[in-house]
């Protein structure tokens, strides 16, 4: 842990979700001032990827874009990918023979499909154990009312291409084997307008869905009292050895500041998000990017390996935003982070305009979105 700022400092509900996980995930002048606060971290041909290419090379799932390959076999040992089933709309429904909504929500998922009259085919998604407890699911899936077709994750390989975190989770695949949707929910609850159920009717039967149907559209509430005010000043050393801080930012662009960990998994997964969306869609939004890493006070002497792992990871990751290093938590306490990663949107006139908390999907397209519907200009 550092600066007291881990997974484990996370809310209780957050930790609760975690803990419900049954498949594991492996991670892997002002000008002047301005001008030095953007110098990259990454060196060489790492920081030259094109968007498109540092996208690929770090995984990052595109909302529309072609749906992860699937590692699946029934219980017969058929394989089953996304190419065997192009021409129809599906689920691919992660659950365990424990998890007993994930047996509800298949059952209120196929319900409404039929009185819908929706062609969408649901793959009920367990982790592969051999063919005698895969068997044995098949049946517990049957028994309990639930149609849709038992599939096995072959060495879990799904659910990490698919960054599966917690059952019930569902991930929606149009009839062109686009991704058009992926997330754990209550799938009769809005995810911001829409329901998931009425979202997969829409894509069956070829109705578009609005682009920023998207749960991370509404601030961490846990932020509410800092969106909407003037971002708190700090000013820090960067691992590079320049200053940096928010207020170099301030008339010229908006700015991302991401707090995170190098002890923290799910903080791996997000940063590669932010720097994909930085490199893409954050230069035509004028959206710049600056991280924030929590450290010990500069007299711990665990604090240098900690600045060291700090500098393997931005490399791992191949980071070009600056990462300033918070001794003694400064910057955390200023912006009341509630765990990482924390992510704050500041707009050209230095106030806060939104807050995320936490590893989630397609937040490049909710940036884009959340610019977009505040006017894109301030």
């Amino acid at each position: 842990m550092l600066n007291g700022r881990s997974i484990a400092s996370a809310p209780a509900a957050f930790v609760l979700l975690l803990a419900m996980c049954l498949f594991p995930l492996s991670c892997s002048g002002k000008e002047t001032k301005q001008a030095e606060a953007k110098k990259p971290n990454a060196k060489g041909a790492e920081a030259t990827l094109s968007a498109e290419g540092y996208a690929a090379a770090h995984n990052v799932i595109k909302l529309g874009a072609p749906a992860p390959a699937v590692a699946l076999r029934d219980a017969q040992g058929k394989s089953v990918t996304v190419a065997s089933m192009k021409g129809k709309t599906f689920i691919i429904a992660f659950w365990h023979p424990t998890c007993k909504p994930c047996l509800d929500m298949m059952k209120e998922l196929e319900k409404a499909f039929a009185a819908d009259k929706a062609a969408v085919t649901i793959l009920a998604v367990t982790a592969d154990e051999g063919e005698k407890k895969n068997v044995e699911k098949e049946k517990t899936l049957a028994a309990s009312g639930v149609k849709a077709k038992a599939v096995f994750d072959i060495n879990n390989g799904t659910a990490r291409a698919y960054e599966m975190t917690t059952v019930p989770y569902f991930a929606l695949v149009d009839k062109q084997g686009n991704l058009r949707y992926a997330g754990s929910f209550f799938v009769s609850q809005p995810i911001r307008t829409m329901t998931f159920i009425e979202m997969a009717a829409r894509v069956a039967k070829g109705i578009e869905v609005p682009r920023c149907e998207l749960p991370g559209m509404v601030s961490a509430s846990d932020y509410a009292s800092v969106v909407g005010t003037q971002a708190p000043a700090f000013k820090l050393k960067g691992l590079d050895g320049l200053d940096q801080s928010p207020i170099f930012y301030k008339g010229f662009s908006r700015l991302l500041v991401t707090f995170w960990s190098p002890s923290c998994p799910h903080c791996k997964m997000q940063l590669p998000r932010v720097e994909s969306f930085i490199r893409s869609d954050g230069r035509r939004l004028g959206v710049q990017g600056m991280t924030v890493v929590g450290l010990p006070e500069k007299s711990n002497p665990e604090t240098p390996q900690y600045v060291s792992l700090i500098d393997q990871i931005a490399a791992q990751l191949q980071l070009t935003q600056p990462i300033a290093l918070d001794y003694g938590g400064e910057a955390d306490t200023l912006y009341k982070v509630r765990g990482v990663p924390s992510i704050y949107l500041v707009g050209k006139d230095g106030k806060v305009e939104h807050a995320w908390r936490g590893q989630f999907m397609f937040f490049g397209e909710t940036v884009e979105c959340v610019v977009s519907e505040s006017g894109g200009g301030k």
